[in-house]
């Protein structure tokens, strides 16, 4: 309950509460909980694996009235970094911090999606060959009167590739931006290959 003294104060709940506020502060400081936290690109390390950007942080040492010495830490780690001598350390602002963000999901889409500009190409083949790689798919159409070859070594004729009878289509597809490695083939003059390519 609130007694109002003849100033319209409530002296009593005003000490309360700046006692309380005291002892929040005095708490957040005894248990080093205060701290100054900032994005820095640290550049130009004499170990090159340490550039990049991390989250500085210093904490106040309650002991020393005195913020103690920074302490690294690499996105997403709770382990600080010991940051080799030299290093060239610029902080970052806030718009620079979401510029970096925004272009590092640009490059992950990417990443993800892959070359969206692919081109397709058809060819019509009576002699072995191969494939060579990076196509996201390959389509074989053995449109000849006698079986073709997909697979093996040409270079290797024990190892010739699995039949591909007449009339039959065989696809080899990546999954998203993943290609193909080189597929060796067997075609003739009545093992007739229609080969699609998308790259």
């Amino acid at each position: 309950m609130s007694i109002l003294n003849d100033r319209l104060q409530n002296a009593s709940w005003q000490l309360k509460v700046l006692r309380g506020l005291s002892n929040i502060a005095d708490n957040i400081v005894a248990a080093d909980n205060d701290y100054e936290a900032k994005t820095v690109n640290v550049t130009l390390c004499s170990t090159s694996s340490k550039n990049g950007l991390y989250l500085e942080v210093r904490i106040f040492d309650a002991a020393t009235g005195v913020f103690a010495d920074p302490v690294y830490y690499r996105s997403g780690s709770n382990t600080a970094t010991v940051l080799p001598s030299p290093c060239k350390i610029e902080y970052l602002s806030d718009a620079e911090v979401l510029s970096f963000i925004l272009s590092e999901l640009q490059s992950i889409d990417t990443e993800i999606k892959g070359n969206p500009n692919k081109t397709p190409s058809l060819d019509r083949v009576t002699t072995n060959g191969t494939v060579a790689a990076g196509a996201f798919s390959v389509t074989f159409a053995n449109v000849g009167t006698t079986a073709a070859g997909i697979g093996g070594d040409n270079t290797a004729p024990a190892t010739a590739g699995t039949d591909l009878d007449p009339g039959e289509t065989v696809t080899f597809s990546g999954s998203g931006k993943d290609t193909l490695e080189a597929i060796d083939y067997q075609a003739s003059a009545t093992a007739k290959l229609l080969i699609t390519e998308v790259r």
